[in-house]
């Protein structure tokens, strides 16, 4: 079933990722450029988006030179994924001892990325599955499969930790952005089956931009009340109206065999009086329940 996608299917997502990543990580920079989070949160965006970018040129292109050099910078920037989102949850956690993980972490990334374009990291270029162009994994390759399963596992545990410890409006954030790591490496890193040759391709890039796009979101929304406000009000229209609407069907499909005999052929009267009457107050009532429940959603946030 997996195999029904083209080649074409996975050159465009790489497109896709890196348009999408590419923006997010323009437009979070622009919204606060001195914010620590904002800054590294757009490094690690770009990483993303160089990723994307040369996923497409490997894909698209049909000499095998070309397609070599694409898949191995895609790597490089591979390579500086796991540094640059461990770095962002450091911060955004502001955890004390974040300063010697950072230089750890990117000396390591320093350290594979000159290994990139030799054999020592992946040789042997070859087809497999839909893929005319595919490199073998070689020591230094395990090395950094190590390191990026490693950062990733450690920032899901900080996330989840944080999730656990805080309330309101942080809780709200870290959780985004717990969600948004979740989807995002969740497809991507279908991408190392892949490089060992388990016969799965990766169908799921395109989730790489959905967990980029929450944990963007989560970033630049501080306040994540917006969502909750939205949520509660579109929730109270849809129950106060659907009563007001549907009671008087309600009524009519009830009380009919009882008010023909009574009013006649004027039957209809009562129910369009009452029909009318719901229909007023609907904007009371509405009013009413909005301002309770946003009350609520306020106290809970203080």
């Amino acid at each position: 079933m997996l195999n029904c996608f083209s080649l074409s299917y996975y050159a465009l997502i790489g497109l896709f990722n890196f348009i999408t990543a590419f923006l997010l990580s323009f437009f979070v920079f622009s919204k606060n450029p001195r914010s620590r989070s904002n800054q590294t949160l757009s490094l690690w965006l770009f990483t993303v988006a160089g990723w994307g970018l040369f996923y497409f040129l490997w894909l698209t292109t049909k000499k095998s030179h070309l397609a070599e050099f694409y898949l191995r910078t895609l790597m490089l920037f591979v390579i500086f994924i796991p540094s640059t989102f461990t770095h962002f949850v450091l911060t955004l956690f502001k955890v004390d001892f974040r300063k010697k993980v950072d230089i750890f972490n990117y000396l390591i990334s320093i350290l594979l990325g000159f290994s990139a374009y030799t054999p020592f990291f992946a040789n042997e270029i070859g087809s497999f599955l839909v893929f005319p162009y595919w490199l073998k994994p070689k020591f230094l390759f395990t090395i950094h499969s190590i390191h990026f399963f490693i950062n990733v596992i450690y920032s899901l545990f900080l996330m989840l930790q944080g999730v656990l410890r805080n309330s309101g409006i942080f809780r709200n954030q870290i959780l985004y952005v717990l969600i948004g790591a979740l989807v995002g490496y969740s497809g991507g890193a279908i991408n190392y089956l892949t490089w060992y040759r388990v016969s799965i391709p990766p169908f799921l890039n395109f989730t790489v931009s959905i967990g980029a796009a929450f944990i963007a979101y989560a970033i630049i929304k501080h306040h994540l009340m917006d969502i909750k406000v939205a949520i509660t009000r579109a929730g109270v229209f849809a129950v106060v109206y659907t009563l007001v609407l549907g009671l008087p069907f309600v009524v009519i499909k009830w009380l009919k065999p009882v008010l023909i005999p009574l009013l006649g052929e004027n039957w209809w009267i009562i129910i369009l009086i009452f029909g009318m009457a719901l229909a007023s107050a609907g904007p009371f009532i509405y009013n009413h329940l909005r301002k309770r429940a946003e009350d609520l959603l306020l106290k809970e946030q203080r």
